[in-house]
């Protein structure tokens, strides 16, 4: 290798540092295009997010109000239920009661029958 004079190596070197250095401007151009770019899609992504939670806190008021609802006219069911049943039990207890009564005045007259016949016959 032969000996060149400083000058041409240093003007080498001098265009070298200036492609480089051109090089990373654009980098550091297209680094900055794609941080804007990513703050944008985070921003989108961002509002959809609290589009989503808006729509899915309006469900749950939705969701709230109509199982309030539907509390509301199980309770009337269940009300009109127990009033049924209670009718149906009072219905059930006077009867019990009549056909209590009616055996036993029926077993009243037997046993009277029963002991003046056997007084009869004795």
């Amino acid at each position: 290798m032969t000996a060149q004079p400083w000058e041409p190596r240093v003007s080498r070197l001098e265009g070298a540092i200036e492609q480089i250095a051109d090089r990373l401007t654009d980098l550091h151009g297209d680094m900055a295009g794609l941080r804007t770019e990513m703050n944008g899609l985070r921003n989108d992504v961002d509002t959809k997010i609290d589009h989503l939670d808006a729509k899915i806190d309006h469900l749950d008021v939705k969701i709230d109000q109509r199982l309030g609802h539907l509390d509301v006219k199980i309770d009337q069911r269940l009300g009109h239920l127990d009033v049924k049943i209670d009718d149906v039990r009072d219905s059930l207890d006077a009867k019990i009661d009549s056909h209590f009564r009616w055996t036993l005045g029926t077993m009243v007259a037997l046993i009277a029958a029963l002991g003046a016949f056997l007084h009869f016959v004795h």
